[in-house]
């Protein structure tokens, strides 16, 4: 489950991530002003690794997704972990 917030209304945009497996990433996120691609990066910690999260929009009804990890040690070393696509789903009457 991913948690987007402000801490207040013209503050920077943050995200909690937290999984079944007792995981929990805290990142930053930035969204390009034209809404085409929004990234979530995790803060440096020296002795944990750094992850960086990309939406990027394909068209209307498809977007791109990749995740990346940086080692412990080289916060900016982020190599590909995961990448897929994600469509929207065709109405089906609803």
């Amino acid at each position: 489950m991913t948690v987007v917030y402000r801490d207040a209304p013209e503050a920077a945009l943050h995200a909690i991530y937290f999984d079944s497996e007792g995981h929990t990433i805290r990142y930053e996120v930035k969204a390009q002003s034209d809404g085409r691609e929004v990234v979530f990066v995790s803060a440096r910690e020296p002795s944990a690794p750094r992850y960086r999260l990309t939406y990027s929009r394909v068209d209307q009804n498809r977007i791109k997704i990749k995740f990346e990890i940086a080692p412990p040690g080289h916060p900016e070393e982020f190599a590909t972990y995961i990448e897929a696509g994600a469509r929207r789903a065709a109405n089906q009457g609803r």
